[in-house]
């Protein structure tokens, strides 16, 4: 049903352009809490919604912030499309493999098995966080 609604959206069909405008709406809210929790400095729009209706979005959002962000005066927080588009999802995927394999040194051993988690992180590396589907990355 979404497949049919941001392209009728971007035709000029009111109703779907209100569905996606208040989808919009909500996820503003949420950017500006997160923004808030984690001093972000830019929120990086990523996926295949973004790429087809990223620009409603991004206003709106950008929006919310620049009304309701109260260390707007200390820096503005800047709303932008993700360079890789719709295909957020799998370079996020792929970042996991790598992570898990090369990064952290837990490679496989020969057999194929995987290693028993560690119970504690070595703390002399830092952690890493990452999200495998993103919709909406900060940073």
């Amino acid at each position: 049903m979404r497949q049919r609604r941001v392209p009728a959206a971007n035709a000029g069909d009111p109703e779907a352009r209100e569905l996606v405008e208040r989808s919009a709406r909500y996820l503003g809210h949420a950017a500006v809490t997160v923004a808030v929790l984690f001093d972000l400095d830019t929120i990086v729009l990523a996926g295949q919604s973004f790429a087809v209706s990223g620009s409603t979005y991004q206003a709106v959002i950008q929006h919310k912030l620049d009304r309701r962000l109260f260390a707007r005066e200390a820096h503005p927080v800047r709303v932008v499309p993700s360079v890789n588009g719709s295909d957020a999802a799998a370079i996020g995927g792929a970042v996991l493999v790598l992570q898990s394999e090369l990064i952290l040194g837990h490679g496989r051993p020969e057999d194929g098995a995987r290693p028993a988690p560690s119970r504690h992180r070595d703390r002399s590396r830092p952690a890493l966080v990452t999200s495998p589907t993103p919709s909406v990355l900060c940073g």
